[in-house]
C-alpha cells in the first residue's frame, strides 16, 4: 500500500511540473538536466521520509516484538530491503514521467495546457 501511494504521489508531482519542464527545455535544458532536476527535487522528500520511517521503526521495534515471527525486531536486512524498495519505486515513479515529458517538444506540452 505504501509503495503504490508513494508511486502515485511522486509520479503526480512530476506530471504537475510538465509546464515548468517544457519551459526549461525551450530555454535550452537538456534531457539529462531535466531528469537530474526532477530526481534531485523529487527524491529528497523520499530520502527524508525513509530515514524518519526507519528511525521511528527502529525506536519502536521493541513494542512490536511480540507480533514478529522468526525475525528479530532490529533485523538489518529488513531495514535495508525496505529502504531499497521505497527509494527504488520513487526513482522509477519520477524517472518515467520525467523522461516522457523531456522527450516531448516544448510547444506540444505548452499547447496542451
Amino acid at each position: 500500500l505504501t509503495v503504490v501511494g508513494l508511486m502515485v504521489i511522486v509520479a503526480r508531482s512530476v506530471v504537475e511540473r510538465r509546464r515548468e519542464l517544457a519551459i526549461r527545455s525551450a530555454l535550452g535544458a537538456t534531457t539529462a538536466k531535466l531528469i537530474q532536476l526532477v530526481a534531485r527535487q523529487g527524491l529528497l522528500p523520499v530520502w527524508v521520509g525513509a530515514g524518519a520511517g526507519v528511525a521511528s521503526a527502529f525506536a519502536g521495534a521493541r513494542l512490536l516484538q511480540q507480533f514478529l515471527f522468526q525475525v528479530t525486531p532490529r533485523e538489518p536486512l529488513v531495514y535495508a530491503a525496505v529502504i531499497v524498495v521505497v527509494v527504488g519505486v520513487a526513482v522509477l515513479a519520477s524517472f518515467v514521467p520525467a523522461r516522457r515529458i523531456a522527450n516531448m517538444t516544448p510547444a506540444r506540452v505548452l499547447r496542451a495546457e
